[in-house]
């Protein structure tokens, strides 16, 4: 699911970035900041989903799952970020501020 979803973003984004010419980095933590935003609102509608009295033990278990993966999926997307920096930093290339 995690990476999935990464990949179903890094395509979104990779069209936006052609289109303004962003550089690999910006693109990364542009991604990652929306996977993040985005799974703040799934986890806490999940939660909420959760608390609710009216779902089965099963179901909270899944809901729970869910919300781990779209942890490792925020992980996953900054991982990228950070990763893209430091090839970046390492192999000595300009950036404009």
């Amino acid at each position: 699911f995690a990476w999935c979803s990464l990949l179903a973003c890094h395509w979104g984004v990779h069209i936006f970035a052609e289109i303004y010419q962003w550089t690999d980095i910006w693109a990364k933590v542009v991604m990652a900041m929306i996977v993040s935003a985005g799974s703040f609102l799934v986890i806490s509608a999940f939660d909420k989903l959760a608390d609710l009295e009216t779902t089965s033990a099963k179901v909270d278990r899944a809901i729970h799952t869910l919300i781990y993966a779209l942890g490792v999926l925020i992980g996953f997307s900054w991982e990228h970020a950070f990763d893209s920096g430091v090839e970046d930093i390492v192999q000595g290339k300009d950036h404009p501020a």
